[in-house]
């Protein structure tokens, strides 16, 4: 029996467990698939993230071009305000 099926057998219960901890389940995997069996799944994880991230980043750059362009686009339409003139120290006669 492989340590990791993909559908475990129900009989593992809390009372009797198949491992012991993370360090137990890595040992038996390792006995029972050599060490090629702890990289099984990887490539398959590999083709569905690379995309997945590929596309966020894609995503998100464009979004931060697009905002980039517009807060300059908007600053540049702004018309200039004259600046409230302040009024200065009181001047004694």
């Amino acid at each position: 029996m492989c340590p990791r099926a993909p559908n475990p057998p129900q009989g593992d219960s809390l009372s009797n467990p198949q491992y012991r901890n993370t360090m137990d389940c890595l040992r038996q995997s390792v006995a029972v698939e050599g060490y090629r069996g702890l990289m099984r799944g990887f490539s398959a994880a590999m083709y569905r993230a690379v995309p997945v991230n590929a596309g966020i980043f894609l995503a998100v750059e464009g979004t931060r071009t697009l905002i980039d362009k517009v807060r300059a686009a908007s600053w540049r339409r702004r018309p200039r305000m004259a600046r409230p003139s302040l009024p200065g120290p009181a001047q004694s006669a």
